[in-house]
């Protein structure tokens, strides 16, 4: 019956060490316990218990083992990407000065910091660069993240990275003091403010309220339409804040048409005792 037992236990080991394996880094220990939560045997007995209980201490030790190894190696290729990556240099009349440029990978190895503003900037800087191929990592690290700032920032990232999934819990936060400002400024990054007329209807005043404030950073002559409706909406802040949407996309509108057609002309550089008929004339 024992040696029954320990076969039962050794084929379960072997199969949840395989299954481990095959796991990405940020959650291969998550899913390792879930698996060994699963394998628990239905006649459980103290022999039984002492057994499973070694194999999944075993299983644990080994993925976190893997874990660090994999770390190591991001951190070597990372450091070697730096070596090669290209620079922006950047002229001033006094000085110059060379800004070096990260890679996706350094942002990658961020995500792990212990700071939670270093792993917010990390998500942010991928979002900025669009890092898709960096996408199935990312999503690793969203799963096991517990700070919520930093998880709206990796919701924002995998968006960038074409999972307009996520574009619904960057809106949903804007129904949270916490976080409205954040997700403001994540929405007002939008390439073009279509993905955003949908939620103008939510029966949240503040997600309708924080879309039109988005809408009046980035709204185009297309937005007027959208908005128009809610200028005359029975809640007054929802009013006030279609109001105001719609002013500032006029303004930055006419501003720019005026900018497009009266360019910045610079006054011709003289030389010589050329003077202007206006200057006053020289003393004698």
């Amino acid at each position: 019956m024992a040696n029954k037992t320990n076969n039962k236990f050794n084929r379960s080991y072997l199969k949840m060490v395989s299954l481990c394996g095959t796991l990405r880094p940020p959650s291969a220990e998550l899913c390792v316990k879930k698996s060994l939560d699963a394998k628990v045997p239905q006649n459980d007995t103290t022999e039984s218990r002492r057994v499973f209980d070694q194999s999944k201490a075993v299983v644990e030790t080994a993925c976190k083992l893997m874990m660090t190894i994999l770390m190591m190696t991001y951190a070597v290729a990372s450091n070697v990407a730096a070596q090669t990556y290209p620079q922006e240099t950047t002229d001033t009349q006094e000085t110059s000065t060379q800004v070096i440029v990260a890679s996706p990978r350094q942002y990658v190895l961020e995500l792990a910091a212990p700071n939670p503003v270093l792993r917010l900037r990390a998500a942010e800087n991928l979002a900025r660069v669009a890092a898709v191929d960096e996408r199935r990592i990312v999503e690793g690290y969203r799963l096991q993240e517990k700070d919520k700032r930093v998880q709206l920032a990796l919701d924002w990232a995998l968006y960038r990275f074409g999972d307009e999934t996520k574009l619904f819990r960057i809106v949903s936060a804007l129904d949270s003091t916490a976080f409205r400002s954040q997700s403001i400024a994540y929405l007002s990054q939008l390439d073009a403010p279509e993905p955003l007329y949908m939620f103008l209807g939510s029966p949240k005043r503040n997600v309708r309220i924080g879309i039109l404030d988005a809408l009046g950073n980035i709204g185009n002559a297309g937005t007027f339409p959208q908005v128009a409706p809610l200028t005359q909406a029975s809640d007054k802040r929802t009013a006030e804040a279609a109001n105001a949407a719609t002013k500032r996309i006029t303004e930055r509108l006419e501003t720019e048409t005026r900018d497009s057609q009266n360019p910045t002309q610079t006054r011709p550089r003289q030389t010589g005792n050329r003077r202007d008929d206006d200057d006053e004339p020289p003393m004698r």
